[in-house]
């Protein structure tokens, strides 16, 4: 008898396949000695290995996708050979005993897949294969496995985007979600953001394994792991062509609100194709492919507002009276401004601002009459938007067998994604961009023995987005006439109820991440050992997102006004006109150098998975990492730091600046060097056909910009000036043909060049602003996840499985003014209660904390006679103060009443989606050659053979939210809190039921009295529910043994039901909790043609 038990162990090779276990004679006794040899089909190569005094062997690192023979030889025993089998990313174990035998009997095994039970890992993990990819249903834009991600087990949204995020916005078994994305093993998650910045061409792709509870501790760098392994050559030629399609005649319509619905026009392409095979056989394989995007939305007709050649030329005839800001009079008493008319409504020529004459010369003339409104033509230039521009990805990969024990593999991807390149309404404001990214890893593997394996791999990922501006470094301010340009770019011009004139953004965005590392492998015994280190280097050279600002001018219409007070100043005036006499109301000017973040992630680990009886493996680990804190290269750092003494004040609570070193503190967090991040799990067989497995670990991750760093990275060498008008609308700012000495605001105000500086670094050189805050001493985010699981195999192909599965999180980021007024103290008139002598201090603390708790259960049927599914069911509870993520908004809402209590703020999180019924499945149907019926017809086949339906289905609870009142009257000062309302009702005691056009009970709620909190909780309202079908249809058409033709018909939101999103949260006048808009799109279809060979 020969049995086979299944053993799954993260190893030494993030991007590799591998496999290990143990031989036994009939009796249970180990076997030294045994000849295993490895054969990889698709690369005609063979490798043999020896398994040791206790029975053990290890295969070392395989090329994960490709199709394995595994063979088992010793004198007395028979041979066993188990296989083609594919493997995936990590290591797959196979625990064989042997019978007695000649060595010339050989006994085959016939099994495609891994083993179903995992009997060696307490690790939670789930693998999208090959075969998955190929068939699932595309929900975006532009092809990507991520539009799957969320109907895996374990996985939510927040409640705005619990269907279509993607890694960087998808919380996985309770974490939040802040992960590390591999490609091949290095990683692709942004020093900027933590978000996934790189993610190769879709059809290039062999698997995807996402790893999220009691992981090995060679995994750093967030709670959850994608691992992204690419396809590679093979000694056969292989490749496809491929069109993904999508237009408007495909779709249907969306949900109609109010009656009004209508399909967004689409007309979409994304093609390529890829080819692998030998450069030289055996030995060396390559593989590359290339793709290309092109969304031809249809040019929507859209408007602006222009001048016409009579304003141009100062005629307001017919238009809002204008008056001569020359002709005023003040009341000394009142501040009361008289002006008088201008003759005819039109201004003298000779009082036409000359810099004002040339900048409107940029404006394209009006192609059509517009339409009169409050006094303006409006809407009399119309222009088609243009569309998107092609986007375009490669990607290569190379594998190399230098020698028998040494391979080398290296891949590479690379995405550009040119931006709009032009303005359609006036080409001055053409400002060119590009959004590029790339990530790459080179990889070597030596078996340096039986026992001992050593992986050395170096990993970069790269993203560089530039913006620039036609007019910069062009001479426009010497052209113009403008003196008081601060750089030489266009300006950008601003008048109210008029299309803006302006030079664009400018910036440039570069961040690159390198990964190093080394790992080895060592099998001691019934050892199983893996330890290593590594460093991750994370750079981000950027500028601020518009960081050239020569001089940014607004007009209103207030100095044409008639007056500055009553009727006359909003029945009169014209911003043009202010314009024309260049009477500027607001002045900005901005030149911020390109700032060098640096932050370093070093990390070791140890692994020993113990092999303590053929049935029980205990997963031992243990992980260091380091952190350095953000730091930058000429010391451009600044933030509010509550230590440093206010010469002001004499008080603790002023401005830190890398270039002093107060208290000796020289980067934005203090660096981090006890981190010390244990594992440990067991896998128990129980009999052969179940498992008992469990495990906890914990995690951290790193601190990215946007988190930790953007509120002091790179502001402390800006040089700039702003003002706005501080004498009632009496005086402008600045005239535009005047060179900027002249101080036209009087003792309200000084001349627009004196007030240009470099930022200052004292600390008392921003009391009483608004600056940031990063805090210094910041723990390192901490995960704790555990689980609980029993396995069951139910026959060949099927099994359950039932599971609790657990987390706790702290010291993650938690948004906040430090700043507010305490609660004690809230008045109408507390603005002298702050703690400190500033505005809004907006940073993060690490104050946030989150819990959750699940039961799992799944039902799986691995492919077999043609039909594949996996059906999964969640019931949960999340809860947390405050959910966070690495970039944007992807963890929704972050609400906060009280600054000092962020506990007071705990409640349910975001994540919070108890009930989730998820599923997917395959199936062959049973007509053409290869399955039962219509099997030996040709014509028959072309017909209805080859045809496979496909399907995924998702139905949730919804996701919570949180009420707030409209008007803020706690009076906290607070910029970014909001004021929870009173709880005086059932919220959701909805007279005739809850609808989309009133979906909570609004009564239920009543504002607080001014300078009080509301007694509401945080998320207390649930939001609607979520269900969704999404299919795709197969055929294919085989032309040769090699060659076929792969048509898909695909269909998001099959039977286009409507999800509903969260309504409007907000408590006052005019509002009643109604719904506006859907969490799932309407139907959409897409047709797919791939020829392979």
């Amino acid at each position: 008898m020969i049995c086979l038990y299944p053993v799954v162990v993260w190893g030494q090779a993030t991007n590799s396949a591998d496999v290990t276990g143990s031989v036994t004679d009939p009796s249970g006794a180990v076997v030294p000695g045994v000849t295993v040899t490895v054969k990889d089909i698709d690369k005609n190569t063979e490798r043999t290995f020896i398994t040791n005094d206790s029975g053990l062997y290890d295969t070392g690192p395989l090329v994960p996708t490709d199709h394995y023979l595994i063979t088992f030889k010793k004198e007395g025993f028979a041979t066993v050979q188990r296989g083609p089998l594919t493997l995936s990313a990590g290591v797959t174990g196979l625990n064989v005993q042997l019978t007695l035998g000649q060595s010339t009997q050989q006994i085959n095994i016939q099994e495609t897949g891994a083993p179903l039970l995992e009997t060696t890992t307490a690790e939670i993990s789930q693998t999208v294969p090959l075969e998955t990819l190929k068939l699932m249903p595309q929900t975006g834009g532009i092809p990507d496995w991520q539009a799957f991600l969320t109907f895996l087990p374990g996985t939510r949204g927040n409640g705005t985007n619990n269907n279509s995020a993607g890694m960087g916005g998808v919380s996985v078994n309770g974490s939040m979600p802040f992960s590390n994305a591999l490609l091949d093993g290095a990683t692709t998650s942004s020093p900027m953001s933590n978000n996934v910045i790189n993610t190769p061409i879709f059809d290039t792709l062999g698997e995807v394994k996402m790893s999220s509870s009691a992981f090995s501790a060679q995994y750093g760098g967030g709670g959850m792991v994608y691992n992204q392994i690419s396809k590679g050559g093979a000694n056969q030629f292989h490749g496809m062509a491929y069109d993904y399609f999508k237009n408007t005649a495909l779709n249907a319509a969306p949900f109609g609100f109010n009656g009004v619905s209508f399909k967004t026009p689409q007309h979409f392409n994304d093609f390529g194709g890829n080819i692998g095979g030998p450069v030289i056989k055996n030995k060396v394989f390559f593989f590359f492919g290339v793709d290309h995007t092109i969304n031809h939305t249809t040019p929507a007709v859209s408007f602006a507002t222009v001048p016409t050649a009579a304003v141009r030329a100062g005629n307001f005839a017919g238009l809002n009276p204008i008056y001569d800001p020359t002709s005023q009079t003040v009341d000394p008493t009142t501040g009361v401004v008289t002006r008088k008319l201008f003759p005819n409504n039109q201004i003298p020529s000779a009082m036409l601002d000359t810099v004002a004459k040339n900048i409107q010369a940029y404006y394209p003339q009006p192609n059509r009459d517009g339409q009169l409104v409050n006094g303006i033509a409006t809407n009399n230039y119309s222009y088609l938007a243009p569309g998107d521009i092609p986007k375009r990805k490669y990607f290569g990969r190379f594998d190399a067998d230098v020698t028998s024990s040494n391979r080398i593999t290296g891949s590479a991807a690379w995405n550009d994604g040119p931006q709009l390149p032009f303005s359609p309404i006036a080409p001055i404001n053409r400002a060119p961009g590009d959004v590029m990214n790339m990530s790459g890893q080179l990889s070597d593997y030596w078996t340096i023995g039986p026992t001992l394996i050593n992986e050395l791999r170096i990993g970069f990922m790269g993203e560089y987005d530039s913006f620039t501006p036609d007019t910069l470094g062009a001479g426009y301010p010497a052209k113009l006439g403008l003196q008081f340009s601060k750089a030489d770019i266009f300006p950008n011009v601003t008048i109210n109820n008029y299309y803006g004139l302006g030079a664009g953004l400018n910036t440039a965005y570069k961040e690159n991440t390198f990964d190093i590392s080394d790992q080895v492998t060592l099998i001691h015994g019934r050892h199983l050992l893996h330890f290593g280190g590594g460093v991750v280097i994370f750079r981000a050279d950027s500028t601020a997102w518009g960081n050239i600002k020569g001089a940014d001018v607004g007009f209103t219409g207030v100095y044409t006004a008639g007056s500055n007070t009553g009727a006359l100043a909003s029945n009169s005036g014209s911003a043009y006109a202010d314009f024309l006499l260049g009477y500027v109301q607001n002045w900005t000017a901005l030149n911020a150098p390109e700032y060098g973040g640096r932050l370093k992630n070093p990390g070791a680990f140890i692994q020993d998975d113990f092999k303590v009886t053929p049935k029980l493996t205990l997963n031992l680990g243990l992980r260091w990492e380091g952190n350095t804190g953000w730091t930058e290269v000429n010391g451009n750092e600044r933030s509010f730091d509550p230590n440093v003494i206010n010469p002001a004040t004499n008080a603790p609570g002023a401005m830190w600046y890398a270039t002093t070193k107060a208290n000796g503190r020289d980067r934005l967090q203090q660096g981090i060097w006890k981190n010390w991040l244990p594992r440990f799990g067991f896998a128990y067989q129980l009999g052969t056909k179940t498992t008992i497995r469990g495990g906890i670990g914990m995690y951290t991750f790193p601190w990215n910009v946007d988190t930790y760093a953007s509120a002091g990275l790179g502001n402390a060498f800006n040089s700039s000036g702003n003002q706005s008008d501080s004498t009632g609308n009496v005086s402008p700012v600045v005239i535009l043909s005047s060179d900027g000495n002249t101080n036209y605001q009087g003792s309200k105000g000084s001349a627009i060049n004196a007030l240009y500086r470099r930022a200052p670094t004292t600390p008392d050189a921003y009391n009483g602003q608004a600056v940031g805050f990063n805090q210094y001493t910041s723990p390192a985010p901490l995960l704790r996840s555990w689980n609980f699981t029993i396995q069951r195999q139910l026959s060949q192909s099927m099994m359950a499985d039932f599971g609790y599965v657990g987390s706790n999180q702290s010291h993650l980021p938690f948004t906040k003014d430090v700043n507010q007024v305490p609660e004690n103290l809230l008045g109408p008139t507390d603005s002298a209660f702050r703690p400190y002598k500033f505005q809004s201090l907006n940073g993060y603390t690490t104050e946030g904390v989150a819990n959750y708790h699940a039961f799992q259960t799944g039902l799986t049927r691995r492919m077999s006679s043609g039909i594949m599914f996996n059906v999964n069911y969640t019931w949960s509870h999340m809860l947390s103060n405050q959910d966070s993520s690495g970039w944007g908004s992807l963890q929704g809402a972050t609400p906060y009443q009280r600054s000092y209590d962020a506990m007071a703020n705990y409640g349910n999180s975001n994540f919070d989606v108890r009930h989730m019924l998820k599923a997917h499945a395959s199936y062959d149907l049973p007509f053409g050659r290869g399955r039962k019926f219509a099997n030996s017809s040709q014509a028959l086949d072309h017909a209805i053979g080859g045809w496979t339906l496909f399907g995924d289905f998702i139905a949730q609870g919804g996701s919570p939210f949180t009420p707030s009142m409209l008007v803020n009257n706690s009076y906290s000062l607070s910029s970014n809190n909001l004021w929870y309302p009173n709880v005086v009702g059932d919220p959701k005691a909805v007279a005739g039921g809850q609808s989309i056009d009133s979906w909570f009970n609004v009564n239920a709620f009543a504002s607080p009295t001014p300078g009080t909190f509301g007694n509401m909780g945080r998320n207390i309202v649930y939001g609607p529910g979520l269900s969704a079908i999404n299919t795709s249809l197969h055929k294919t058409f085989k032309f040769t043994e090699r060659t076929n033709l792969d048509f898909s018909a695909n269909a998001t939101n099959l039977i286009n039901h409507p999800s509903f999103a969260l309504p409007d949260k907000v408590i006052g006048t005019g509002h009643i909790g109604r719904i506006s808009s859907t969490s799932v799109g309407s139907r959409q279809m897409e047709l797919v043609a791939k020829f392979r060979f």
